[in-house]
């Protein structure tokens, strides 16, 4: 053990990685402080590596490949991941210490969303503990999700909705909601549609990029699947509406020659769905350490995801094949779609039904 010219003391030890030597150093204050790190370090290599610091290096090698949002949807999951694994040794997690904490999430009532992104967090993570060599086998091979996990409905936007969509959509950002009910897009798709991606001669719109948000700053980015880029159909009604607004081609619908940022984004919405009462707010007395006062909410009456189900709905009636319907969505699989169609169809018999006691009962009274 050697004194350094900064007064550390260090010590070196020769180790293999990847079939070569190199050298490992020590620094500490004290020889003492150093023998210790030598001593944890080789405690550490008997086990191998913590979950924590396999995890750290997944990050590291698989979220610059991954879209920003799906970075975002995997935190949660990444959170409770390490808080459940983090300083153990990953090579000593069990199938059945996996397997209950998966059940743990769902005795306490994580929806299936949740359950999944976790499960599939701690896959993904271990595969990659498999080609690092900290692992032998996957832990998380055997593992299933717990059936009869909640799943959220999707809901369908009401008639009265839909009205008040179509009537205001000459008002300040009301073409925004009427254009996501009459396309199908996300949100994002819309943001991103310039006046050279319509093609006014073949009514057709092309769908080939997607707004995100990291902040409030509005990024470009490519469809997450193949099936993301498509052509959506231009119907006469909202054709009529775009022809007379049409601006220079590389301008956004919405936006101008730039996309909105999420602040103007969320005003105009929020402003837009008061206006034409698919919002209100409301004031709640609030309760906070020692403090009373009123504080007021916005209440939103339909998102512009459901407006999407509204489209899908429009489809469905209008007896499109699942197929096509698949391609106008840009669904990533055709069980997706068929899945909607399935939610729609149920969602359609209980109005029936319901339609039908309420004629039943006026009828009979």
């Amino acid at each position: 053990m050697i004194k350094r010219s900064d007064v550390r003391w260090q010590e070196q030890i020769t180790i293999t990685e990847h079939g070569k030597n190199k050298r490992k150093y020590f620094y500490g204050k004290t020889q003492k402080e150093v023998k210790r790190k030598m001593l944890e370090y080789q405690q550490s290599q008997a086990t191998g590596r913590t979950f924590a610091v396999v995890e750290a290096d997944w990050e590291n090698d698989h979220f610059p490949n991954i879209q920003h949002g799906t970075q975002v949807s995997y935190s949660p999951a990444v959170k409770r991941a390490l808080s459940v694994f983090g300083d153990q040794p990953i090579q000593n997690i069990t199938p059945l210490e996996i397997d209950r904490s998966v059940q743990q999430m769902a005795k306490k009532g994580y929806s299936h969303q949740s359950v999944k992104i976790y499960l599939s967090v701690l896959r993904q993570v271990c595969d990659f503990g498999v080609l690092s060599g900290d692992l032998t086998v996957n832990p998380t091979t055997s593992i299933r999700l717990p059936r009869n996990l909640p799943k959220k409905e999707r809901e369908l936007p009401s008639d009265e909705i839909i009205s008040a969509i179509v009537t205001h959509a000459d008002i300040p950002f009301g073409l925004f909601a009427y254009f996501l009910m009459l396309t199908g897009m996300r949100r994002g798709e819309a943001l991103a549609v310039q006046w050279q991606d319509i093609d006014f001669e073949n009514n057709i719109i092309h769908v080939y990029k997607s707004i995100c948000y990291i902040g409030d700053k509005p990024i470009l980015k490519q469809p997450k699947t193949k099936s993301g880029t498509r052509d959506v159909i231009l119907l006469r009604r909202l054709a009529d509406k775009l022809l007379p607004l049409q601006g220079k081609p590389d301008h956004y619908l919405f936006g101008g020659d730039t996309p909105l940022s999420l602040d103007r984004y969320e005003r105009l919405w929020h402003q837009y769905s008061l206006a034409a009462g698919l919002a209100h707010t409301e004031k709640r007395h609030v309760k906070y350490k020692k403090q009373e006062y009123d504080k007021t909410y916005y209440v939103q009456h339909v998102t512009p995801h459901q407006l999407r189900h509204a489209f899908a709905t429009f489809l469905f009636e209008a007896g499109i094949d699942v197929n096509d319907a698949k391609d106008q969505l840009g669904h990533s699989s055709i069980e997706v779609t068929r899945d909607v169609y399935t939610h729609i169809r149920k969602a359609r018999k209980k109005s029936t039904a319901s339609k039908l006691n309420d004629a039943i009962d006026s009828i009979l009274k």
